[in-house]
Order: structure tokens, then C-alpha cells, then sequence
């Protein structure tokens, strides 16, 4: 040690050489920990894969993707209007929708592909209509991406969105909202206030969703080993370029002598 702060004090081109390995070695380590704080502040939980942090109580919330979609996932829909239930459930992948209905013991199978709807007839798949599927209440409603707008113009109350059909219904005048309540995975929605605009004598109109969970996990668990394997590259093109460095630096002769031979 003695000897190594004689040679830094007496040597300028000694002390450079040092200087530089540890400028060096510190722009390695900002960059490996900028890396990793993006990382932690990118990852996503089950928990808020719907963010549902409340803003102050009774402030509109801020314009953002309340529910986080990703390109694929499985689903299960519950519709219950007066006392008739239908339930849906399928898997989204991109542009891409399967569809099982069932209703009344009766159970019907259909696919959303290229923007049009299909029945699957034994294998065969007719072409059919939006308004078949969703006979009581209108995908329009169902829609996640709808219901992200809904709830960016809805009112936050404690652990629920109040969404006042003034501020959805152009004209609208009223006090009137319907309410909609997250938590983790799970969208319930009390639809029948709005629905009673369409039609006075109905007396529930109820939606649940659930973004079934495993395959929301399976999404994480991706994201999660692909910023590993970024992280893990980094570090070792790191620490390669600090290797070589402090080779050039101390070591020229040996080092550049293995490209002479």
C-alpha cells in the first residue's frame, strides 16, 4: 500500500492512468444502477395491474390507462340484467378473440377475427353479428378500453369510481352515476342507472370481470426475465470493458503483445 501511494504521489502519468480506471468505473456503476431503477419502477405486480392508487377523494382522476391491458390475456364476463345471467369467458391474444356464451343451459362458441364475428358451427365458423353475442348488454360496455374512458371522466370516492352520465352523455343534466369498484384482477360494475336511460322497466343491469390471473402472472413473469437478462448483459459488458482497460492501462506491453506474436 506504501509503496502504491509513493508511486501516486511522485508519478503523474501513474496517477492519470488511476484517475482514469476510476472515472471509468464509475460510469459502468451509473449505468448498471440507472438500469436497475428503471427496471424496479417498470415492474408490475398482480396488484396493480389495475392501478387503482386513489387520487385525493372527490378530484377527477388524471387521464391514464387505469386498467393496464396487455396484448393477451384469459377473461370471464358476468352479465346479469333483472334475472337473467350470461356468462362469458375466452382468451384475448392481440386482435384475436375467443368467445364461450352461456345462457340458459344453452352454451354457444364464437371468434373475433380481422374485425368481424363468427359462430363456430362444428368447426365451421359463419359469419354473425356483434348484437347476437352481446344480446343484453352492448360490448360497448365491456369493452376495457371503454371502460378506461369511463373511468378517467369518473369521480374518485373512497374505494370506488362514480361515474356521473353528465360527464358520458352529452345533454345530460342530471346527478345520475353509476358505480365502479376494482380490486386486483376483478371489475364490478353497477351498469344500471345508464342502462334505465335505454329502458325504464329494467331493475338491474350488473357486469363482472376477471382477467384471469395466471395468465396476467405469465405476462409479469416475462417482462421480469427479459429485464434480467438485460441487467446480467450489462454488467458483464462491464466489467469485460473495465477488464480491458485496466489491461491497456497497466499491462500494454503483455496485453498488445498477445495480437504481435
Amino acid at each position: 500500500m506504501n509503496k502504491f501511494l509513493e508511486k501516486y504521489q511522485k508519478d503523474q502519468h501513474y496517477r492519470n492512468k488511476i484517475r482514469l480506471i476510476i472515472y471509468i468505473s464509475f460510469i459502468i456503476l451509473v449505468s448498471i444502477y440507472a438500469l436497475v431503477i428503471n427496471m424496479n419502477s417498470s415492474n408490475t405486480s398482480p396488484e396493480n395491474i389495475i392501478n387503482n392508487n386513489p387520487d385525493e377523494e372527490n378530484n377527477q382522476t388524471n387521464q391514464e390507462q387505469i386498467i393496464k391491458i396487455p396484448n393477451s390475456y384469459t377473461y370471464q364476463i358476468t352479465v346479469t340484467v333483472d334475472d337473467e345471467e350470461i356468462i362469458y369467458t375466452g382468451k384475448k391474444e392481440y386482435n384475436k378473440i375467443t368467445i364461450n356464451k352461456k345462457s340458459n343451459d344453452l352454451e354457444e362458441n364464437y371468434l373475433y377475427e380481422d374485425n368481424k364475428y363468427y359462430q363456430d358451427n362444428s368447426g365451421t365458423y359463419l359469419l354473425t353479428s356483434k348484437e347476437k353475442i352481446y344480446d343484453k348488454i352492448d360490448y360497448t360496455y365491456l369493452n376495457l378500453d371503454n371502460i378506461n374512458i369511463y373511468l378517467n371522466n369518473s369521480t374518485k370516492k373512497d374505494n370506488q369510481y362514480l361515474v356521473y352520465l353528465k360527464d358520458i352523455i352529452l345533454g345530460d343534466t342530471s346527478n345520475d352515476y353509476f358505480v365502479v369498484t376494482i380490486k386486483d384482477n376483478r371489475i364490478n360494475i353497477d351498469y344500471t342507472p345508464l342502462m334505465k336511460k335505454f329502458n325504464q322497466s329494467l331493475t338491474k343491469a350488473y357486469v363482472k370481470i376477471e382477467l384471469e390471473e395466471k395468465e396476467w402472472k405469465r405476462w409479469i413473469m416475462n417482462e421480469k426475465k427479459e429485464g434480467k437478462k438485460g441487467l446480467i448483459a450489462l454488467i458483464v459488458c462491464g466489467l469485460l470493458a473495465l477488464a480491458l482497460i485496466i489491461a491497456c492501462v497497466f499491462f500494454p506491453k503483455e496485453f498488445f503483445g498477445l495480437f504481435t506474436k
